[in-house]
This record gives structure tokens, C-alpha cells and sequence, in this order.
């Protein structure tokens, strides 16, 4: 309420007050975001409950994003966050089964007051083998890098969001998930792919920072340009870009193998049948 008050008296006052309001603004907005872990603990103890171990990890998580004025902590944000993301899918505790058409809706409304609760995490329904799983959200922690002076870490993080978009699902932004079942379509021929590894090569020769996500996209792209067999873009786009990568994807001796047999597929095969749905 004091806030909006001084919003209101801002407002309303002269040119260079509203201008360095402005200027505060990010500060004043972060600022709204203290005790996260402190809120939201009525819904940690319903959902994981007498779980000490996911208490002691999100509160020291939400006391290292609330203070994050470093490059450092930010990138043991996005690191902790993978973990976390782990020990909150095999933690939680919803006390019904999401997966009926009585609870669905009872499901979202649960996952919504939780992703409200707990930024940096998204919770969502699974088809996996647990009935619920949080997905790593890099909004928040992109915000959060926003507030020091070093862009090393933004220009890091907009790899990431290249490859993952702002929530990290199961699949990447260099492939596609066409139908349940279905093998996901590679989108190799979109230059996403040799955009990514030599973002990644430039990055990581002037930083560490990241190394571990930098490293899973990069052996993720390899691996959807290695073994895919569904594309979404034309028999020439393809190839270009396949050809285009060769140098980037630092091939081991069997996996120069493996580039020339898909290679060899995609030469031969039609648009139809690259663009095939399905197995």
C-alpha cells in the first residue's frame, strides 16, 4: 500500500522526479520480491512436507537470487536451479492424482499458486514417471542479471534462452514435439543449430561462466543433428546447415561415422519423407 501511495505522489509531481522514479523503478520492483522463501512457505510445508532438505535448498536459493549483484551468482543460480528442479519433481506431494478428469483442474490451480510462489520454478503436469515436474524458468534469474554491470552473464543467458526458451521442457528450441508419441522433428535447416555452437565456442573462450548448460545444449544439438531422422525444413535447408555445422559439432572418430550415415539419409530422401510424422 505505501508503495502505491508513493507511485500516486510521483506521479504527480514534477518532470525530474518522475524521472529518477524511473530510473528506480527496476530497484523499487525488485524490492517487492524480498522474502520470497518466507511467503511461500505455508505451500512448501502442504506440498513437502517435514522434507528439511528441500526447505534448507530453496531458502538458501531464494536468499542468493534476492541478494544476486554478480556474475558469480547468477551463474550458481541457473546451476542450483537444475538441481533443484530435480529435487522438487521427486519430492512433491500433491495428496491427489492430477492425471483424472476430476483433478486436472484442481492440478492446474495447485501448479499456479506454486509457479506464483516459487519463481525460477515451473510446475506442470508429467507424462514421465512422476506425476508432477518443475521445469527450470530463467525469466526471474535473466531479470536478476539485468541488476549488475557485467553483460558477460546476459550475453550467456541469451544462448540459453536460444536453445531452452524462458521455461526449459523437454524439448529444445532446435526441435519439435509434432504429437504424443511421435519422435521429436529436428530443426536443422533453420540455422538455430551452427547459431548455437558457435555462440557457444565464442562464449566459452572468454568464460566459464554457464559451462554446464552451455555444455548439455552443445552435446544436446549434436545429438539431435546426429541421430534425427524427422526434419521440419526442406532436403536443401537441411543439408546446408548439416554441412555448414560438420566443423562445429567436434566429431569423434564413430561419430564421423554417424554424420556420414544421416548424411548419406538425407541426400537420398524426399521432403515427404524427412518431413515424415511419426517413427
Amino acid at each position: 500500500m505505501i508503495f502505491i501511495i508513493f507511485i500516486t505522489f510521483i506521479l504527480k509531481s514534477n518532470k525530474m522526479n518522475k524521472l529518477l522514479f524511473l530510473i528506480m523503478m527496476p530497484v523499487l520492483c525488485f524490492g517487492q520480491q524480498k522474502d520470497i522463501y518466507k511467503n511461500a512457505l505455508p505451500l512448501i510445508n502442504k506440498y513437502f512436507p517435514n522434507n528439511e532438505l528441500v526447505q534448507n535448498k530453496l531458502q538458501g536459493f531464494y536468499v542468493k537470487f534476492e541478494s544476486c549483484r554478480d556474475t558469480n551468482t547468477v551463474d550458481w543460480l541457473i546451476s542450483k536451479q537444475t538441481e533443484l528442479c530435480a529435487l522438487l519433481t521427486s519430492s512433491i506431494e500433491l495428496g491427489f492424482d492430477p492425471d483424472t478428469d476430476q483433478t486436472r483442474r484442481r492440478a492446474y490451480e495447485t501448479y499456479q499458486l506454486l509457479n506464483k510462489a516459487l519463481p525460477c520454478f515451473s510446475f506442470y503436469e508429467s507424462r514421465g514417471d512422476f506425476p508432477t515436474v518443475i521445469h527450470e524458468h530463467f525469466s526471474p534469474i535473466v531479470d536478476a542479471a539485468k541488476r549488475n554491470r557485467s553483460l558477460v552473464d546476459d550475453h550467456g543467458l541469451e544462448i540459453i534462452l536460444d536453445a531452452w526458451g524462458t521455461t526449459k521442457f523437454y524439448h529444445s528450441n532446435y526441435a519439435a514435439d509434432v504429437c504424443c508419441g511421435c519422435p521429436f522433428q529436428s530443426d536443422l535447416g533453420s540455422g538455430l543449430h551452427s547459431k548455437l555452437l558457435i555462440a557457444i565456442d565464442g562464449f566459452s573462450t572468454g568464460s566459464d561462466l554457464f559451462s554446464e548448460s552451455l555444455e548439455e545444449i552443445r552435446m544436446d544439438v549434436k545429438e539431435n543433428a546426429l541421430y534425427n531422422t524427422r526434419y521440419l525444413r526442406s532436403k536443401q535447408a537441411i543439408l546446408k546447415e548439416f554441412e555448414l555445422i560438420k566443423p562445429l559439432l567436434k566429431l569423434t572418430e564413430k561419430e564421423a561415422l554417424s554424420y556420414e550415415k544421416t548424411k548419406a539419409y538425407i541426400e537420398q530422401a524426399t521432403d515427404e519423407e524427412l518431413q515424415a510424422v511419426g517413427g
